[in-house]
């Protein structure tokens, strides 16, 4: 009876250490993604002259060096194409982008950043260009603004540049090393039982 007792009383303890291990892990996946709370231009309104579209968010971003696709933003003009001129540059909550505008108009600006808990959050909004007469209109582009990696000078060492993108994230290693203690744990608590129930 005594062993029997000891049996569910380790099984219990499994199931409750397993339980609190799931929630711990799953805490930050449950906090709130950052949100947009500012824009240059703000969204429905109109400008005469623009040269930098400026997002401000609840948090500060998660800024993945060398992933060059995580951050994203587009200025898309009345024609439907791109007057961004250069690549987002996130720092701290806000990221800023040059811009150089074509005719008047509606003006489209698509976003893409990281969040502060390593999601990919994006979205629109939309404003009106009305520059003054004589205002020279930019021609935009027909795809995106590259922001690829750029071929490296010539002299440039390659041994010599960041490789910070090949190095794992934080948020991989956190996660690598959770999954590691919940087998561990588990491999524990199941040598445990049979060790009581050959002993009974």
């Amino acid at each position: 009876m005594l062993a029997k007792f000891r049996a569910g009383s380790l099984a219990l303890f499994a199931a409750g250490v397993l339980a609190a291990i799931a929630l711990g892990g799953a805490a930050p996946a449950a906090v709130a993604h950052d949100s947009l709370i500012k824009s240059s231009p703000a969204a429905e309104s109109t400008v005469t002259e623009l040269d930098a579209v400026a997002l401000t968010f609840s948090d500060a971003l998660l800024n993945l060096g060398g992933m060059d696709n995580a951050f994203v933003v587009q200025v898309i003009g009345p024609d439907e194409r791109y007057y961004e001129s250069g690549c987002a540059e996130p720092s701290g909550a806000v990221i800023t982008t040059a811009t150089n505008l074509g005719e008047a108009g509606e003006y489209t600006v698509q976003w893409q950043v990281v969040s502060a808990d390593g999601h990919a959050i994006s979205g629109t909004f939309s404003f009106d260009y009305a520059p003054e007469a004589g205002t020279a209109p930019a021609q935009g582009l027909a795809q995106p603004f590259s922001c690829g990696n750029e071929a490296e000078p010539e002299g440039t060492d390659a041994s010599t540049t960041d490789q910070g993108s090949t190095e794992p994230s934080g948020l991989l290693i956190g996660l690598a090393a959770g999954g590691g203690f919940i087998v561990l744990a588990g491999l524990t608590i199941t040598l445990l039982i049979r060790r009581s129930r050959r002993s009974s």
